[in-house]
């Protein structure tokens, strides 16, 4: 999947394979956990300086398909003041909500030790 970083209306998808001019450096792979999910292993992730799921991420889900943050209802309230949004629902599962701003979380792979963000724009 490609998302044009300045038009919001423009984007693509590739089914079975891969456009080499919508990224640089190279693809890496992550083993999923299941089969039906995009669900692997990290460990952890960071919003500005401080880190997340550093002891346990050990299942966590992948989905470009939702604006949510869902988790524990302590980590998302704070994941949620350090971007500066607000909390919709009042639950053990929280989301987020009326946000535009663009974040792009640092993940790093239990296997791989590498960031997995671009450049900043």
């Amino acid at each position: 999947m490609w998302l044009d970083r300045w038009d919001t209306n423009v984007g693509e998808i590739t089914f079975g394979g891969v456009k080499k001019e919508r990224y640089s450096g190279d693809l890496v792979y992550a083993k999923a956990i299941l089969d039906d999910v995009w669900e692997i292993s990290i460990d952890g992730f960071q919003v500005g300086n401080e880190t997340f799921c550093a002891d346990d991420c050990s299942r966590t889900l992948i989905d470009s398909g939702t604006e949510y943050i869902l988790g524990p209802a302590d980590e998302v309230i704070k994941i949620h003041n350090l971007l500066g949004i607000s909390t919709a629902l009042p639950s053990d599962v929280l989301m987020a909500d009326n946000t535009s701003e663009l974040y792009e979380p640092n993940i790093t792979a239990l296997e791989y030790y590498r960031d997995f963000t671009g450049y900043r724009v």
